[in-house]
């Protein structure tokens, strides 16, 4: 957490030149059931199961925040807060990503801080919950990960070759 701090001092106190764009999100959701036995649950990290006879209005339900400051064309900041039901309610379980991103060519990228795991790569809307509607993974699939992001570095190079994208 106190890296985390750290990287949000150090973008607020570079020039106010960046270019700031934030994007919000939101859904309300309802749960039921007619299981008096197996309890649903969206999350591992969730308490409380739901069963029959029982409407939930907190396990897809949520609201988040995602800011980008642009300071150049190679240096941006990327955070993202998710308010959903959880376990915990840290502050730190909240901040899904809080990464310094740089970019010196096409090719290379580096980020610095909290990032999103790939293991996600099979849907883009596990936070944000739009999708839940016409498709909703399992809890098996999804939610039992233990961990949604990391904290560090990541480095990737990008090469087109005649078979496609290569990613290392």
């Amino acid at each position: 957490m106190r890296f985390i701090v750290a990287l949000f001092i150090t973008v607020y106190s570079m020039p106010s030149i960046a270019s700031l764009k934030l994007d919000g999100f939101a859904n309300i959701g309802a749960s039921l059931t007619d299981s008096k036995y197996a309890g649903i649950r969206t999350q591992v990290s969730q308490h409380d199961a739901l069963f029959a006879d029982e409407i939930d209005w907190r396990q897809i339900s949520s609201a988040g925040l995602q800011a980008e400051w642009r300071f150049s064309n190679q240096v941006q900041f990327v955070s993202q807060l998710v308010l959903k039901d959880s376990a915990d309610h840290s502050l730190d379980d909240k901040i899904k990503m809080a990464f310094l991103r740089y970019s010196p060519s096409p090719e290379l990228t580096v980020n610095l801080g909290r990032t999103a795991i790939d293991l996600y790569m099979m849907t883009d809307y596990r936070d944000i919950g739009y999708a839940y509607i016409p498709v909703h993974l399992p809890t098996e699939f999804y939610g039992i990960i233990p961990h949604e992001s990391l904290n560090g570095l990541d480095i990737s190079y990008k090469h087109v070759s005649d078979f496609g994208l290569i990613t290392f």
